[in-house]
């Protein structure tokens, strides 16, 4: 949520700390104030950074925990969601809520990945305007349908996945789909996004065990597997 002036002279949103309170002066006598408890608020002051480690990193860390988890930006037309969720590609500071989820989730993969532990990264990106699915990255599939089944749980059928192994990759992916989405001019924006947006990531992790068969002498190894999903939009 971000605070700042607004409206006429005397209209006021002011932000301190968790608590927002709002100021209408409609010039009758003296402006009525209220005041609204949020987990978190954030001025305009504050940076992409600020909002990521808090309101995004404890959702990223749980995916490489094994949970499967979500990131929505909501709000009016004009609030800066897109800006919020996508950011812009320079400077680097400027950077939104997806690309610096995808950095953080390939640097811990960085770390993690051993002779007996690998990961394997899946992207796909698509968009829902006037009540219709259509997948970013291949403009040839619209009217796509959600379902839902026990393996993958609810999901988009048909939509496209792109393997991805780094962050680069993934940027590429973003800018691509970016130029599909539908836009229009609006009072609020010139270029504004008209469809709903959603960029998904599944991470899947194979672990090898070393086995011995103490009847045969034969060493072998046994790998399992384990896929999560993050969904950001």
């Amino acid at each position: 949520l971000v605070g700042e002036r607004l409206g006429e002279a005397g209209d006021a949103l002011i932000c301190d700390g968790s608590i927002v309170t709002a100021r209408h002066d409609d010039g009758l006598g003296p402006a009525p104030a209220y005041s609204f408890t949020f987990d978190a608020a954030f001025s305009p002051t504050d940076g992409q950074e600020q909002v990521y480690e808090h309101a995004a990193a404890p959702a990223v860390g749980s995916i490489l925990a094994g949970f499967n988890a979500s990131i929505i930006a909501y709000g009016h037309t004009g609030a800066g969601k897109t800006f919020t969720m996508d950011g812009a590609r320079a400077p680097a500071d400027a950077r939104g809520i997806i690309p610096r989820a995808i950095h953080g989730i390939f640097s811990q993969l960085q770390r993690e990945t051993s002779p007996s532990k690998r990961f394997l990264v899946r992207a796909g990106y698509l968009q829902i305007y006037n009540e219709v699915v259509s997948d970013l990255l291949r403009p040839d599939r619209t009217g796509l349908s959600i379902r839902h089944d026990k393996r993958r749980g609810v999901h988009v059928h048909n939509l496209s996945e792109w393997v991805v192994t780094c962050f680069e990759e993934v940027e590429q992916l973003l800018r691509r789909g970016g130029e599909q989405r539908a836009t229009a001019a609006t009072v609020a924006n010139d270029a504004s996004s008209r469809s709903h947006a959603v960029f998904t990531v599944t991470l899947e992790q194979c672990t090898s065990l070393p086995l011995h068969d103490e009847a045969t002498g034969i060493d072998a190894t046994y790998a399992f597997g384990r896929s999560k999903g993050c969904g950001v939009g």
